[in-house]
């Protein structure tokens, strides 16, 4: 802060420095709990699906690709919520691990997850799609593995010559992912 006073009768400037960087802290806390699922690390639903809507006044396609754990429930109910907790973040990981840095990854609730592939054909999307599913079998056949781990995914090419909506695109990615599971 800067103030003009008198002192004596000789015009001076008071200078006022705060630290802020508590505070900053405390913002880039905020803004963490507000983007991110905590369990996961990855982007949240509410970020996720505004991006997913930006991505849409783009005249670019991608690919989304819906994914979903499956027999978490089965995980939960029968081994505990802690290991259905790691088998989530068991698949992020391998998931994040295979993503490019474009590419973008979300939690859209439960055991329901979604990337957007940016700069990659359906094709492309499916070779990456084969090696998450390898490393997750080469996971299962580890000692000690107390279930299976298997997700299914179904695919949308979004073009923009083709508008949908957001919830359309969804639609008929979980559409096709129910084809594989």
């Amino acid at each position: 802060k800067f103030e003009l006073v008198d002192y004596f009768g000789n015009p001076c400037v008071l200078i006022g420095i705060t630290d802020i960087t508590d505070l900053k802290q405390v913002e880039e806390e905020l803004l963490k709990y507000a983007t991110t699922d905590m369990l996961t690390g990855v982007l949240n639903r509410r970020v996720g699906m505004e991006l997913l809507e930006r991505q849409l006044s783009k005249p670019e396609e991608f690919v989304l690709c819906f994914m979903d754990i499956n027999h978490l429930k089965h995980v939960n109910d029968q081994i505990g919520h802690k290991a259905g907790d790691e088998l989530i973040i068991t698949v992020c990981g391998v998931i994040k691990a295979k993503m490019d840095s474009n590419d973008i990854l979300f939690r859209l609730g439960g055991d329901e997850f979604v990337v957007i592939f940016h700069h990659k054909t359906v094709e492309e999307v499916e070779q990456i799609w084969c090696i998450i599913q390898e490393k997750l079998e080469s996971i299962n056949y580890a000692p000690k593995m107390p279930y299976p781990i298997s997700v299914s995914h179904g695919l949308y090419h979004y073009r923009p010559e083709n508008p949908v909506t957001v919830e359309e695109m969804m639609e008929m990615a979980d559409k096709e992912m129910y084809k594989e599971k």
